[in-house]
């Protein structure tokens, strides 16, 4: 027997001390919750917070900040479920979290989430406000969980070390045009832009599919 419990700050951050194998203590929070077995054991957490990127913290969103198991099975794929759920209890439209590039999302996967951008690794020390970087600084996948019938603004968000580049859709016929479409279009539009080649093997990668899976689906948007 497994439950879902609340936690405190200082009681998840403890955990993830503890246990979290590339990431520390966070400052602030929305709410955090855990995974208890029959015997009182914590065998998870979840921390969410405010999203990290300011582009993303509009007040309608939230991210899961931090995702700490101990390996019990399925535990993250609960979490992730509990914690959308408690967050949309509390009105908000998305939730976001990230993923090492390395890492398969499978939890999140089975957890009915979407893989929203490929984000680009980059170091918080600049000569103008120099600092240790405590996280990793590999490139990251961003995931967003979101009310189906939510009309927003489609982001694919490319960070090229302290240079962001922010290209945004908004789209109202939501049940006529996929989010992934828009994507492909958005990067299509980009590559452009910037006067580069569009080849369906960058344009794949911008979006986060293989190009397999954009020529059998999306061939039409290249002719």
């Amino acid at each position: 027997m497994i439950e879902v419990i609340p936690l405190t700050l200082k009681q998840a951050n403890t955990y993830v001390k503890n246990n979290h194998r590339h990431h520390g203590v966070t400052q602030g929070y929305k709410f955090a919750i855990g995974l208890q077995d029959a015997s009182g054991n914590l065998k998870g957490v979840a921390i969410v917070g405010r999203p990290v990127s300011r582009s993303l913290d509009d007040g309608q969103s939230a991210e899961v900040t931090r995702m700490c198991t101990d390996g019990y099975p399925n535990a993250c794929s609960k979490l992730y479920s509990a914690a959308w759920k408690t967050a949309k209890s509390m009105g908000y439209k998305r939730l976001y979290t990230y993923t090492l590039d390395s890492e398969t999302g499978t939890s999140l996967k089975a957890s009915g989430w979407s893989l929203d951008a490929k984000v680009t690794g980059r170091s918080w020390d600049t000569p103008v406000r120099p600092r240790s970087d405590k996280h990793p600084t590999c490139d990251k996948n961003r995931w967003v969980k979101a009310v189906a019938s939510q009309i927003r603004h489609e982001v694919v968000h490319i960070n090229k070390g302290a240079d962001n580049l922010t290209m945004g859709a908004k789209f109202t016929h939501v049940t006529r045009v996929s989010r992934t479409e828009i994507k492909v279009k958005l990067a299509i539009r980009k590559l452009k832009r910037e006067e580069q080649k569009v080849s369906k093997t960058k344009v794949a990668e911008l979006v986060g599919l293989s190009r397999e899976q954009l020529s059998r689906r999306y061939q039409h948007l290249f002719s």
